[in-house]
């Protein structure tokens, strides 16, 4: 993820969690971001299918980063996610999901800080 200024000057690139300087077969994928108070929530796909161990077509995690880039914390949903909004109204994640359960929410009160 790279994040520009308003004139388009880069101020951070962001990697995912597991990328290191070592040669690897897979990084994983960002999906959707939202802004959500001073935090980063980006959907992250890295990982296998929970049924078929096979490489995830969709994203199952939110990594949290504060606005410097700096990586905070991850929520594992174990669900593929096909897209969210962020319900300010009630500060939670809505997600439509590719599962038997097609749209479910998360509550962030208590959760990120």
């Amino acid at each position: 993820m790279t994040i520009l200024d308003i004139d388009g000057n880069l101020k951070y690139n962001i990697y995912g969690q597991k990328i290191n300087n070592a040669t690897t077969n897979h990084l994983g994928f960002y999906s959707k971001v939202v802004f959500y108070n001073d935090k980063i929530l980006a959907l992250f796909a890295n990982g296998k299918d929970r049924y078929s161990n096979k490489e995830s077509e969709y994203p199952t995690q939110f990594l949290i980063f504060n606005t410097k880039g700096d990586y905070i914390k991850t929520l594992e949903t174990e669900y593929a996610i096909i897209d969210f909004c962020y319900d300010e109204d009630n500060n939670r994640l809505i997600m439509h999901l590719d599962e038997d359960i097609q749209f479910a929410y998360l509550s962030l009160d208590g959760i990120i800080n």
